[in-house]
């Protein structure tokens, strides 16, 4: 009955497994495919780092479904792929969201520093989950992985201090933008903005408390995997968003933007993101970065 029941285990994660390879890798090719078409017309780096993350995430789905059906001579090789992958490309969606918040908040030393601290936290964590992670290999060559919680929990943990730390720090400056000069358009960043860190969080809890009860421990990569495509997924959407407001009426809303805001200033508003000295290095309300100085990028 032992020999059945840890078959019919096998099977579940075999199953299992498959599903989450399945739904990520069309997941994948749509965000990939966007970030494509946005790239190749969008100039700025964050543009660029959210088709790289997609890229990365690409990759780690396909050689993902490739060890589903043909299971590699290593179980350490796939998971020290998707750790290093994952890693690279939450380090690009961290980016953008560092680069919203740090120019935001007119370039902060302190958010700098205190990213940088939980980035060597992070991989300090995504290290030793690679160096302590053991595997068994059951009766259908299906890797599971064993004594990984606590290193994953750290990763999660710390991922998630990023996300809503650097969240946090934009949506308060938009939100003080959006209380001087309405708009829809900064509605629309504000809910997408908080959307982002709850979803994350959300995935990120249920996740753990999963770890915790012993459910997830030997599917911890495609319980990972579907955080990562979230995360990745959520980051696209709001790339994309800034993309179709800068494409439909690029100078016309940028200008009204920059009236409204100059008139707040002669009120005598000290929150407006334009001051007097800081003419020579706008804000791009869209992205949280400086923008160029012409308007057609």
């Amino acid at each position: 009955m032992d020999a059945i029941a840890e078959l019919q285990r096998e099977a579940l994660d075999f199953n299992f497994n498959t599903m989450v390879s399945a739904f990520a890798f069309p997941v994948a090719v749509v965000i990939v495919y966007r970030s494509i078409k946005i790239s190749l017309i969008e100039q700025s780096i964050i543009f660029k780092l959210n088709f790289v993350q997609a890229a990365l995430l690409l990759i780690n789905t396909v050689v993902q479904l490739i060890s589903v059906f043909h299971p590699p001579p290593s179980c350490r090789f796939p998971y020290f792929l998707y750790t290093v992958l994952s890693y690279l490309g939450l380090l690009c969606v961290d980016t953008i969201l560092y680069l919203k918040a740090y120019y935001a908040n007119k370039s902060s030393k302190f958010i700098a520093v205190v990213c940088v601290l939980l980035q060597v936290v992070r991989l300090y964590f995504v290290i030793q989950s690679n160096i302590s992670v053991e595997f068994e290999v059951g009766q259908i060559n299906l890797c599971r992985e064993v004594e990984t919680n606590k290193w994953v929990l750290g990763i999660i943990g710390s991922e998630a201090m990023v996300i809503i730390f650097l969240c946090s720090l934009y949506l308060m400056r938009v939100y003080k933008q959006s209380q001087l000069t309405p708009s829809a358009v900064l509605s629309t960043v504000i809910r997408q903005g908080f959307t982002y860190p709850l979803a994350i969080c959300v995935s990120f809890i249920i996740l753990a408390s999963l770890l915790l009860a012993n459910v997830a421990s030997g599917n911890t990569r495609q319980f990972l995997n579907i955080c990562w495509v979230l995360n990745a997924w959520l980051a696209t959407k709001q790339v994309a968003f800034a993309h179709e407001v800068r494409q439909k009426d690029r100078a016309a809303a940028m200008n009204l933007v920059n009236q409204k805001i100059a008139l707040t200033q002669s009120l005598n508003h000290p929150d407006a993101v334009l001051t007097d000295d800081a003419q020579s290095n706008p804000w791009d309300l869209y992205l949280g970065i400086p923008k160029a100085r012409t308007p057609s990028i």
